[in-house]
């Protein structure tokens, strides 16, 4: 893992097939430690554009989208911290939507109370983030978090005592309201929409 933020040692695991061997352990793996950990490491190393390029060839994403699925809280933001470094290349956009990736996300951004692993700050901060960048020049992504009737927990977050999380919700709103007709639904007054970013800006 250590390797990993390394972009020759990283093109070294690739050409050898060790990446896709490493991969398979980490998803297969039932140690939430070493799932949280990889993934902490891949968010890290895809903070460089080109690490971002191998990932994607070597289709990190699903392995990631998979974990998301975890009950380890701790792995569940992990994972979305690294999905939204990841997307900020073009191409695994494009894939982490169309790999259901998306539902996941948004239902780590529930304020429901229920004690579950995935309903805290950090989660919510993480999984907007993830939005915000999925949902970037992206109408695809976009229509799913529309379809998926998440605009209005995004709205919610204008209000979250987080302000990264605030801004990030923002960024993923001010994403959505390019569409003309999402903005003009977005601005009826029983979505709060204006409420929210009041609270937001003051």
């Amino acid at each position: 893992a250590n390797c990993l933020p390394d972009t020759e040692c990283l093109q070294s695991i690739q050409s050898t097939g060790v990446f896709e061997k490493l991969l398979g352990f980490i998803g297969e793996s039932s140690d939430p430690v070493v799932q949280s950990h990889a993934a902490s490491v891949i968010a890290a190393a895809a903070k460089l554009e080109e690490n971002r390029g191998i990932f994607h060839e070597q289709d990190t994403e699903a392995t990631l989208i998979a974990l998301l699925s975890s009950d380890n809280s701790a792995t569940c933001i992990s994972s979305a911290k690294a999905l939204a470094t990841l997307a900020e290349n073009l191409s695994s956009r494009d894939v982490i939507g169309k790999s259901d990736g998306i539902p996941p996300l948004i239902s780590m951004l529930k304020q429901d109370g229920s004690g579950s692993t995935k309903d805290n700050p950090m989660a919510r901060e993480m999984a907007s983030l993830a939005l915000a960048n999925l949902t970037t020049s992206n109408k695809n992504n976009g229509q799913i978090v529309i379809d998926k009737n998440a605009a209005d927990l995004l709205i919610k977050l204008l209000q979250d005592p987080v302000s990264t999380t605030q801004r990030n919700a923002a960024v993923s709103l001010a994403n959505l309201g390019s569409n003309e007709s999402w903005r003009t639904d977005l601005l009826e007054p029983k979505h709060g929409l204006i409420k929210g970013l009041v609270f937001a800006l003051s």
